[in-house]
């Protein structure tokens, strides 16, 4: 048997070692480099426009490795820095995506276009992906580079929206501190906008910086608005100290505002017909659904609404439909939340465009304990002079027949000769 060769490709020839790349893909290139087999030396122009089925060089998929310092060395031999794979971005734009916010320095320090957008999604730049990132180093060498901080992508999103939608706070005040606008509006809203979806921090950064908590974002949505949405009490909280507008008379051109919205949201309906209409099993499967009135989201919307009614909103407003929040809690059978607004008042005679009051709507459901509650809450108001007396005043006048109407029979009203009786 032939004893195997001891040879190894460092051992070949350079004339060989050179025509080796002109074979290989850029990731075995590059795994040859690290393996201090090849040397960046023997490289080419060519060499680094070699790409792979995604259109990816040499350049990108350096990115997806750790940072070791030859690979400056490389870099140095490479003439064109920024090249583009087939989804249209450049090393940079990956380095960044990736976190290898050494590598994107790397980048930006050898001269990669820096200010020019990639071509997938939405055409961020390279600071919109550093700011998403929370890479506030590589932000801070691009802000030096000349990057434009109030440059917008396809979406109108500024490198400050990404920033707040991250929560990422040192971005945010490193962008306001050069210059960035607190006010600017993408296609979803302002930076305020999307800071909700962080978390209050971000919220409550950019309030001190001054940006307008009752700005409407197109078309006609206040933080307000999406605060409630995301179930998020300490935002609302924020926002309200902050002086937000609570009034729920304002629709916001939606069919609820934000007060009816909080209780809309419960979903406690859902797990409540299971139970009237299906076996355990089936409530059971849906616990496990992401439609499930679980006890974590309904006592987000049960702070929400506390809030609201210790901000003096008005709680028997009438919104699309005529429906107030009375009515709403009922349909959604939100025990809790007819409870708190039974106890601020709310009216529960009032009556939605259909005619239906809380009270029929509480039997619609089938909800005893509601019921029970409401029944409870008549007995109570219609035992009140005050409340008696208010509801005397508000009922219809009912008026009464003209007097020649009550001495005239029918007939001789309309002119027909009087028919003889008996």
């Amino acid at each position: 048997m032939d004893t195997p060769s001891s040879l190894r490709i460092i051992d070949l020839p350079a004339e060989i070692l050179y025509l080796i790349p002109d074979y290989l893909h850029p990731d075995d290139i590059l795994s040859l480099i690290s393996s201090s087999i090849l040397s960046p030396s023997l490289l080419t122009t060519s060499h680094f426009s070699i790409q792979n089925q995604w259109g990816d060089t040499i350049l990108h998929r350096l990115c997806y490795r750790e940072y070791k310092e030859w690979m400056r060395s490389l870099v140095s031999r490479c003439v064109d820095i920024s090249p583009k794979n087939h989804k249209g971005a450049s090393p940079l734009h990956l380095a960044i995506r990736n976190l290898s916010s050494t590598t994107a320095e790397m980048l930006i320090t050898a001269g990669a276009l820096y200010y020019e957008p990639a071509d997938f999604t939405d055409g961020p730049t390279a600071l919109h992906l550093a700011a998403s990132r929370g890479l506030v180093e590589t932000m801070k060498l691009l802000i030096k580079r000349g990057a434009n901080v109030s440059k917008a992508d396809k979406g109108l999103e500024q490198p400050i929206h990404r920033a707040a939608l991250g929560g990422h706070l040192d971005c945010i005040q490193l962008l306001l501190d050069n210059g960035a606008d607190i006010s600017a509006e993408a296609t979803f809203g302002t930076p305020l906008t999307a800071a909700i979806y962080s978390g209050p921090a971000a919220v409550e950064m950019l309030i001190r910086n001054g940006a307008d908590v009752s700005k409407r974002s197109p078309p006609t949505i206040t933080p307000l608005y999406d605060a409630v949405d995301n179930s998020n009490p300490e935002v609302v909280k924020i926002l309200l100290d902050a002086g937000a507008v609570c009034d729920a008379t304002v629709s916001l051109g939606h069919k609820y505002p934000p007060f009816h919205r909080a209780v809309w949201w419960c979903r406690g309906s859902q797990v409540h017909n299971l139970r009237r209409y299906a076996s355990e099993v089936a409530v059971t499967r849906h616990r496990s659904g992401p439609s499930y009135w679980e006890p974590k989201w309904k006592a987000r919307h049960d702070a929400i609404l506390k809030l609201f009614i210790q901000a003096g909103v008005d709680v028997s407003h009438q919104c699309y439909g005529g429906l107030t929040a009375l009515h709403l809690a009922v349909l959604k059978c939100n025990k809790d939340a007819v409870e708190m607004l039974i106890d601020a008042g709310a009216d529960i005679f009032k009556r939605s465009d259909c005619g239906v009051s809380s009270l029929v709507a509480a039997a619609l459901v089938e909800d005893q304990e509601i019921c029970a509650l409401l029944a409870r809450r008549k007995k109570e108001v219609e035992l009140d002079p005050v409340v008696k007396k208010q509801r005397r005043q508000n009922a219809p006048k009912i008026k009464p027949k003209p007097s020649f109407l009550r001495s005239r029979s029918l007939d001789e009203i309309r002119g027909l000769p009087a028919t003889s009786q008996g």
